[in-house]
């Protein structure tokens, strides 16, 4: 599934009043505001003359020379935004292309790439629910009252706040094209016998033309995506018609492989960073989302009906990588090898690395320096200076255990210089002279995985027990101790130590030799080991993560002893997480964790809500990010964890929350007189805890289903 996109002019305009704080760039439809001046390069303005661009009105500069652009086996269609909005239900592709009512795109068309979750196995979304909330978005924006801005993690984590005004809409939204997987690729299900024909949901089961083109335009996704203009995420609530009990929803959207692949996608297309727009309801305005999840959602580990599909998807996006890595390299070596750093958060090490390259012969040494396109030793040792980062570093990276070898055979001069190496913080956050690049959401991400990195926290977090065993064995207490607890972790939502990336073996390995990290806290958050590993998700083995740690008594005690100023206690901070596993919580609670005590408020989040509230005033992006965190602390309104878990409305959560004995206990008022039913964001959810709850429960009336119906 993808969509296309394009090729309008792009033009650059600093807004008056943000000039003494700020820069506007203002890319037709879609304004970033940073903390950057100018941008540095080619000027937009000539984008037009580089052969090897394509341009985007909305902003994204796509490389047509990654491999990608125009290699689809399936010609691309869109459906216009006008004949969208008259449709009265789901039509397939096969109908609309025999009208007319999709065709294929061609440069200069815009298209609206739509990911969403079929809601039964037989059709996309047989209610209509989720047609008439995307048509119910689409005539609001273009209404041009409604403007679409940044979530709190873009402004506060990254000062990169986006902003499409409702103006831009309703001058752009008639010109579009929408691409969604039913109206635009081939479904044999429906063909053979009506939209409700299908009993299964793999439609490329079977045989003939139909099945052999689904087949080709699923094989033409990384095309698609390339050329695409936007991604919007569809994913209002909605009862799935073929599973007993289910919910179709945001949370259920991140769990399917096929949704986290377009995700990465979206991320990986080579050229400028492509906005990815969330609609939850048909009424609430959407939000462009940050690109923190993608290091927690390996789209391989995903949930798949067909399970052979895990290869097809890994090898996607293998090839979806390299042309990020080109595209990076023609502009930002050091963001180059950074992402090939970053390859298992998208595909198995094995898919992408130094070590793939075995059968090609020669040294181990010698097939990193390849696989990282190493230069000269006067260039490399320039590059070292810059970035803190060695070849020791990127071997530890790559889970290269042969490359280690090689590098910690050399005298013990070297090796104490490569042990000692330390990123240094390259990230264009905040930074007026950063290329475009290192200020963009992915940018910033991976110089902020860079910064601080020594060889051994590469290992902790992507090498095997052996390799970590060998650094240690050499480096000893010194070098364990300076990098101390961020080698388990810094903070659940940075991808970093071998908590989030589920290495259980190295988490064991450190406990066991340094005991004192067992209840150390980091001292920028108040967070233990425990806060860390409800950050990180099932695909990356966190029920296992979990047990691991709770089998140290030291790290056990701390589940019901700590409260973090920003996180809240263990419990709390899990149910804030999307994503999570239903069996880590159950481990949480079996170790003492109770899900109806109210959560506690720290008198430094108390100021710093004011704090931030003043930034906020004055014009601060970050300090306007960070207000809304203080500003939504569940502990802000003396909440329980089962408060937060019907708010974050992941059903399955809920449901084991509901297996604690003091879970009755939890429908208390909050501060603001809100019981947890009152939290639900939409009427499906709040339906479905209400049938967990019990009538005694139910503080306002619920009404089921989606009752916002398309206008004629």
């Amino acid at each position: 599934r993808a969509s296309g996109a394009s090729a309008s002019g792009v033009k650059l305009r600093e807004r008056p009043e943000d000039r003494a704080r700020t820069r506007s760039f203002h890319f037709f439809g879609i304004k970033r505001v940073d903390s950057g001046g100018a941008l540095r390069g080619l000027p937009y303005q000539n984008l037009a003359q580089a052969s090897k661009m394509v341009r985007s009105s909305l902003g994204r500069a796509v490389l047509v020379d990654s491999g990608l652009v125009g290699s689809e086996e399936y010609p691309f269609y869109g459906i216009s935004v006008p004949d969208f909005l008259a449709l009265t239900e789901w039509l397939p592709h096969e109908v609309l292309k025999a009208s007319g009512q999709v065709k294929q795109m061609g440069e200069a068309d815009e298209v609206i790439f739509v990911s969403h979750q079929w809601t039964s196995f037989s059709h996309p979304d047989p209610a209509g629910n989720q047609l008439r909330a995307l048509q119910t978005q689409i005539r609001t924006l273009s209404k041009g009252k409604t403007a679409v801005k940044s979530d709190y993690m873009l402004d506060g984590g990254y000062q990169y706040s986006m902003l499409t005004t409702g103006k831009e809409w309703a001058k752009q939204l008639p010109n579009m094209y929408i691409w969604l997987d039913y109206c635009c690729i081939p479904q044999p299900g429906a063909a053979a016998g009506g939209v409700h024909a299908a009993q299964h949901s793999d439609h490329r089961e079977g045989e003939g033309d139909l099945v052999a083109q689904l087949k080709a335009a699923v094989n033409s996704i990384p095309s698609y995506l390339a050329r695409s203009t936007m991604m919007w995420i569809l994913v209002p609530p909605v009862k799935h018609e073929s599973l007993d009990g289910a919910i179709c929803d945001h949370n259920s959207w991140r769990r399917r492989g096929w949704c986290r692949l377009e995700f990465a996608a979206s991320k990986l297309c080579a050229g400028d960073d492509m906005p990815v727009m969330v609609i939850n309801s048909a009424t609430s305005t959407p939000e462009y989302c940050c690109p923190c999840d993608i290091f927690k959602l390996c789209a391989g580990n995903g949930d798949f009906t067909v399970d052979e599909d895990r290869d097809a998807v890994n090898k996607t996006l293998a090839k979806m990588l390299k042309a990020k890595v080109e595209g990076y390299a023609k502009e930002d070596l050091t963001l180059s090898r950074l992402m090939q750093v970053f390859a298992p958060v998208f595909v198995p090490r094995h898919a992408y690395g130094s070590a793939a390259l075995a059968s090609e012969g020669g040294s181990a040494l010698d097939r990193l320096k390849k696989f990282m396109k190493w230069r000269s030793d006067e260039e490399e040792k320039k590059w070292e200076a810059e970035t803190g980062l060695n070849l020791l570093t990127l071997a530890c990276s790559m889970d290269d255990g042969a490359a280690v070898d090689e590098l910690l055979a050399q005298d013990a001069g070297e090796v104490k210089r490569l042990l000692a190496a330390k990123g240094k913080n390259m990230s264009g956050k905040g930074k007026k002279n950063a290329s475009l690049r290192r200020r963009e959401p992915m940018g910033q991400k991976l110089t902020e995985f860079a910064c601080d990195m020594t060889p051994l926290l590469a290992a902790m977090t992507f090498a095997s027990k052996e390799v970590v065993e060998k650094l240690m064995d050499i480096g000893g207490d010194a070098l364990v101790e300076k990098d101390g607890l961020a080698l388990l972790g810094e903070r659940p939502c940075l991808f970093r130590g071998a908590i989030v990336s589920g290495r259980c073996d190295n988490i064991r390995l450190l406990l066991e030799r340094y005991p004192q990290y067992a209840s150390a806290l980091n001292p920028h958050f108040g967070t233990s080991a425990l806060h860390m590993a409800t950050g990180t998700t099932a695909c990356r083995g966190q029920k296992k993560v979990m047990e691991t740690l709770l089998s140290f008594p030291a790290v056990r005690e701390t589940l019901t002893t700590v409260n973090s100023p920003v996180y809240g206690s263990v419990l709390a901070s899990a149910m804030k997480f999307n994503d999570q596993d239903p069996e880590t919580v159950r481990l949480l609670m079996k170790a003492g964790a109770d899900p109806s005590k109210p959560e506690v408020l720290h008198p430094i989040a108390r100021k710093m809500r004011r704090m931030t509230a003043v930034g906020k005033f004055l014009g601060s992006v970050e300090a306007r990010g960070f207000h809304k965190i203080f500003s939504t602390l569940p502990a802000r309104w003396k909440q329980s964890p089962i408060h937060v878990a019907a708010k974050t409305g992941d059903l399955a959560i809920v449901k084991v929350l509901a297996e604690h004995e003091n879970f009755p206990l939890a429908h208390y008022a909050d501060s603001k007189g809100r019981t947890p039913l009152d939290l639900c964001a939409n009427d499906t959810v709040k339906t479905a805890i209400a049938e967990l709850v019990g009538p005694a429960a139910v503080a306002t009336p619920v009404v089921p289903g989606n009752k916002v119906a398309p206008e004629q």
